[in-house]
């Protein structure tokens, strides 16, 4: 018998080699269909986030991105929420909503069973510490001037009367909340289905310097476990008032950038949702591409306070100088326009400038003692990183240099350097894409007060302000329509802003496996209604 000479190198490769073939099933490494039916059974969503320059935000009160209005939506819940199909309000933390014969007076009921995400009630005085907070007159929350038709709320968060028990937010015993209008205000529904209107747990109410992910105690079907620079972890709220009907148990955000890796990922089954833009032209499955209009405006707007910038003529002189519809055309947007508020059958006809006129422009320029342009000074421009934006701002800027002597800089920065302080911005003019916060035209209009608590143009017009205020006093849509239309068309006749495009919100959703996410205006989508179901696994081309 010849006897076999077994190397160490020759044992440990037959002993792997046995342990493989021997080892459990659930030893060996799953494949991409595994792991995609794995996240189904555990109701794990994934979901990805455009990874950009604006940070996720943790403060309700102060958020004005959409990935942290995304995440609101999991770990918020207010009074009323919105109809992941129609935006409707629906009823969240409240179980019923009355109003008086002249609906001066609302009474709200707050369920006695809502908690926070660590088991502590939320109550009628929590909803009115938190809006106090929000409208504190030291440091007023971006929304705040939202909540102007409650009695009281505008002269308290501008200042002219600190005296809280004059604003009509009042609590009657532990779970009823009163308030008093200065006049009917359906709308106010809409507007509090607003994560800034949502309940905010004492200890984060009175420790703002520390909000974040780690200390942030939830009002939603959600809350957060983990959170890394990369990666957002959420589990269903054990405490929330409607955890039966929440079928999701985890929730995973990435935040990442648009990659072959994500499509890849997408393709496969193990991004179920991904807000982040992919690659159309290499999806295996057109039928993911949720494309829908969003209830949002594009626009230029100038934001200079004072000097020659902040005077009508010469705002209105510069804008006729453009050939606006070649400006129009480079953005290449599906909804082209000249209006500020996105139009619908029952809001509509306000035209802005559409053409160029020189002649007219010259005139204007000539009247306000700068003839042809001479010795004005210099401008400065923000705009963020996006090549169809650089490309519209370099043919306003050729214009204004070369045929009015202009000098001109163009900062290229992130959103939020001068958006998010709009006071302190050093930029005459600027570009923004607003996303309507609530379906109504107020949601636009109200940037432009003088009182806003986010008035990106630090724009200051009495005869707007009253237009606004009578507005917002009037019974009926149609007459507050009327309104808001003679207001926007102000800032239109004047140039204060500029459209450019309405927007398209473009969402890749796996249909086949996610469900109750549906495609609305605002492009917002609760959580709480989303699932997972079986179905066939997908095969990936990439």
């Amino acid at each position: 018998m010849k006897k076999t000479q077994w190397s160490f190198r020759q044992m440990v490769l037959s002993v792997l080699c046995i342990s493989c073939l021997t080892a459990p099933l659930s030893a060996a490494i799953p494949d991409e269909n595994t792991l995609a039916n794995t996240l189904i059974n555990q109701q794990e969503l994934v979901v990805a986030f455009d990874m950009n320059d604006e940070p996720i935000s943790y403060d309700p009160h102060c958020s004005t991105n959409i990935n942290s209005a995304q995440l609101f939506t999991a770990i918020t819940e207010g009074i009323v929420t919105y109809n992941p199909v129609t935006l409707t309000p629906t009823l969240g933390t409240a179980t019923s909503i009355t109003t008086s014969k002249d609906a001066l007076t609302w009474t709200i009921r707050i369920r006695e069973n809502a908690r926070f995400s660590n088991g502590d009630k939320i109550t009628a005085k929590t909803y009115r510490d938190s809006w106090l907070r929000m409208l504190d007159p030291k440091d007023p929350g971006e929304l705040a001037n939202l909540l102007d038709m409650i009695k009281g709320v505008k002269e308290y968060r501008t200042g002219t009367d600190l005296n809280q028990d004059h604003v009509g937010i009042h609590i009657d015993g532990l779970y009823t909340l009163i308030l008093e209008l200065n006049a009917p205000s359906p709308y106010l529904l809409n507007i509090l289905c607003h994560h800034a209107f949502t309940p905010i747990h004492p200890a984060n109410l009175n420790n703002p310097e520390i909000l974040n992910a780690d200390t942030f105690v939830s009002s939603g079907a959600f809350r957060i476990t983990k959170a890394t620079k990369d990666v957002i972890y959420l589990e269903k709220n054990p405490y929330y008032w409607d955890y039966d009907a929440v079928k999701l148990n985890h929730i995973r955000i990435k935040l990442r950038s648009s990659s072959m890796k994500l499509l890849s990922e997408f393709s496969q089954g193990l991004v179920h949702w991904s807000e982040t833009y992919l690659d159309i032209s290499m999806l295996p499955n057109n039928d993911d591409i949720a494309a829908f209009p969003e209830y949002s405006t594009s626009f230029f707007y100038f934001s200079a306070t004072d000097g020659p910038y902040a005077d009508p003529e010469i705002r209105k002189a510069l804008a006729l100088m453009i050939p606006w519809n070649k400006v129009r055309d480079v953005s290449a947007s599906i909804y082209k326009t000249n209006s500020l508020v996105p139009q619908d059958s029952s809001y509509h006809g306000n035209t802005g400038i559409t053409k160029q006129n020189k002649n007219e422009a010259l005139k204007l320029l000539k009247h306000a003692g700068y003839p042809n342009g001479k010795d004005l000074p210099v401008m400065q421009i923000a705009i963020y990183p996006n090549a169809k934006l650089e490309q519209m701002t370099d043919i306003i800027t050729d214009v204004w240099s070369e045929e009015l002597g202009m000098t001109i800089i163009i900062d290229v920065v992130p959103f939020s350097l001068y958006i998010g302080n709009p006071e302190a911005s050093p930029y005459s003019m600027a570009y923004i894409t607003w996303i309507g916060d609530f379906y109504d035209p107020y949601s636009f209009l109200s940037l432009w007060t003088s009182n806003s608590g986010f008035n990106p143009s630090r724009y200051h017009n009495k005869t707007y302000d009253d237009l606004i205020e009578e507005a917002l006093l009037k019974k009926t849509k149609s007459e507050r329509y009327q309104l808001f239309k003679k207001a926007e068309q102000l800032l239109l006749d004047t140039a204060v802003v500029i459209p450019i495009s309405h927007g398209v919100s473009i969402n890749f959703v796996d249909n086949d496996v996610l469900k109750g996410w549906f495609p609305n205006l605002l492009n917002i989508h609760p959580f709480k209604y989303m699932s997972l179901e079986h179905t066939i696994s997908k095969q990936s081309s990439l």
